[in-house]
């Protein structure tokens, strides 16, 4: 029963995928950024120090914003990055496995690992962006998310 039902759940989520999406994410050598291996997509949750870091010079940061920027980039990166590095190796392993064969009910352990390592991510970022708004004014906070292409919303 359990099969059955785990079929029909994999069948009616292939029909429900547009086929241009399944196409696009199948694209052989388009290799993902390291930061796409986050819980949250990042045109979702933008990873606003990266545009603050290019457009630092535009958002009138004061003596004490400036100071938590260069805090928050000598913290955040080097708690996020290996996160996504070994969620990046997860994913290669557990692909790697059910390509050669692997079954669903022997990737249990790995793939509560890999949701737990991109859980851990997804914190470390929203804490990141709770602090980033916390600091900023509203209009300075504002005209980040204009330079991140975001809306302040998911895409």
């Amino acid at each position: 029963m359990k099969k059955t039902l785990m079929k029909g759940i994999c069948l009616a989520a292939l029909l429900a995928a547009p086929i241009t999406a399944l196409a696009e994410d199948a694209a052989p050598g388009a290799a993902p950024l390291i930061n796409e291996y986050a819980l949250i997509f990042p045109a979702n949750m933008p990873h606003l120090m990266a545009t603050i870091g290019a457009h630092r010079g535009e958002l009138d940061l004061t003596e004490a914003q400036s100071a938590e920027v260069d805090a928050i980039f000598a913290e955040v990166p080097a708690r996020i990055k290996p996160l996504f590095t070994k969620a990046k190796e997860l994913e290669t392993v557990i692909s790697n496995d059910v390509m050669a064969g692997a079954l669903l009910e022997g990737l249990g352990p790995q793939l509560d690992e890999l949701a737990a390592v991109k859980r851990e991510a997804a914190e470390v970022h929203i804490a990141c962006i709770n602090r980033v708004r916390s600091m900023l004014s509203p209009e300075q906070y504002a005209k980040v998310l204009e330079l991140a292409g975001h809306a302040g919303k998911g895409v």
